[in-house]
């Protein structure tokens, strides 16, 4: 937690450098020769005749040394919350090894040199130390720092999307926008508005096979700024289809006007099929940077307020266009904010027992098909579910399930987690 403050205070990218660079070889220069006589096997007593002897000059910062030393736990735990907080895990949603934006050169020069030092600290316990946890989490930082800048990564994307055929939903062969099995959700949103067109109707093609994931797509049509497909899970005993129109918008006091526009498919598709159970889906992206005020991504969570506005104008108007929202069938909307380099951010609405359109908090900063997969609604109506963000990336989900008191006795919490 002070850790947390320290960084929340940083005014800008040079002092977190200067501190971090600081604190950090604080600690290397106290733990060096102790790390040093554990690689060298030199026994403890041996070390601390040697520090004596080299600092018999001032032999109050020798048991200052020492006296630090001993404190070793805390210390260890220290620097690791700071090469957590390094890549925004603390507070942020966002794995400490996850970091889609930053790359070695982008780490300052000191920083990660002394993270570099870090992870070459010894394996071995020993009497003199054990850094172990420490160490491998720095190495885990090192190697997790992608080798290609966000554009980069975007380039690569844009070729895989130039080189889909036409219709290229319909066959069942995974699409692209994912790497080894992590859907890359911040390239595919940006390259939803591309400006080739080839790449944006591509880009379109495979956001929605992963939307729709694991139901498949038919009669997929794709329009300029929006896109209308239908989806089914194929069962045996024939299909159960649900719609969906999907709008690109680039700012949210355009929402109500296309609503109005191109609600009507959805209306038409709905009365055909006869059904009054609202099935059909509504998928609003909000342009390539939903919130271009916000210039500091150092947190995924930087974004909380112009957020809470967004997301209170939205539903304002899902209120208002209640009608027609019923008559198209809908009975899902999402909302996606992208805020490149960054996961977009995620709200999903639902009907309440009020039948009015709410935001569903348990589907903020999800992918829209967990909550329905990881059958949160279920898991709720029998537990209390806490969800846990710290140490997790975007795509993880870890729960905190309570059960109710039943005669006096409370169960054991149990945790939920899907990686």
């Amino acid at each position: 937690e002070v850790v947390q403050k320290m960084f929340e205070g940083f005014a800008n990218h040079q002092a977190a450098a200067e501190t971090v660079r600081g604190v950090l070889e604080k600690y290397l220069s106290n733990e060096r020769p102790f790390a040093a006589s554990i690689d060298k096997k030199q026994p403890y007593d041996q070390l601390l005749l040697e520090i004596i002897n080299q600092g018999k000059e001032d032999l109050e910062k020798v048991l200052f040394m020492i006296a630090a030393h001993n404190k070793m736990a805390s210390r260890n735990e220290t620097v690791m919350a700071i090469l957590r907080e390094m890549v925004a895990a603390e507070g942020s949603g966002m794995s400490c090894m996850y970091v889609p934006d930053m790359r070695e050169e982008e780490m300052d020069g000191g920083v990660h040199q002394k993270v570099v030092e870090i992870s070459q600290l010894p394996s071995t316990a020993a009497v003199a130390g054990d850094y172990g946890n420490v160490r491998y989490l720095a190495q885990q930082l090192l190697d997790v720092l992608p080798q290609e800048t966000y554009q980069q990564r975007l380039d690569g994307l844009q070729s895989q999307l130039r080189a889909l055929e036409d219709k290229a939903w319909a066959s069942n062969s995974e699409m692209p926008g994912a790497v080894e099995g992590n859907l890359e959700v911040e390239l595919l949103v940006d390259a939803l508005y591309d400006s080739d067109a080839k790449v944006q109707k591509g880009a379109i093609q495979s956001y929605l096979h992963w939307l729709a994931a694991p139901s498949r797509l038919s009669e997929v049509v794709i329009q300029e700024q929006s896109a209308r497909w239908t989806q089914f899970f194929p069962v045996s005993e024939g299909k159960h289809q649900r719609h969906g129109l999907m709008l690109l918008l680039p700012e949210v006091q355009q929402l109500e006007s296309k609503l109005e526009e191109l609600l009507p498919q959805l209306v038409t598709l709905q009365g055909s099929s006869g059904s009054s159970v609202p099935l059909n889906f509504l998928h609003l992206v909000l342009g390539k940077d939903a919130f271009p005020s916000v210039t500091d991504r150092t947190l995924f969570y930087n974004t909380d307020d112009e957020m809470k506005k967004a997301i209170k104008q939205s539903q304002d108007i899902f209120v208002k266009k209640a009608e027609i929202l019923k008559a198209a069938g809908v009975g899902e909307i999402s909302l996606v904010l992208p805020q490149p380099p960054r996961h977009p951010r995620f709200a999903k609405f639902l009907l309440d027992e009020q039948e009015e359109w709410s935001e569903q908090e348990m589907g903020r900063d999800m992918w829209p098909s967990f909550a329905g997969m990881l059958e949160l609604g279920a898991l709720k109506r029998i537990c209390t579910l806490q969800r846990i963000h710290k140490e997790v990336r975007p795509t993880s989900h870890i729960y905190l399930a309570t059960q109710p008191v039943v005669g006096g006795k409370s169960a054991a919490p149990e945790l939920l987690m899907r990686a």
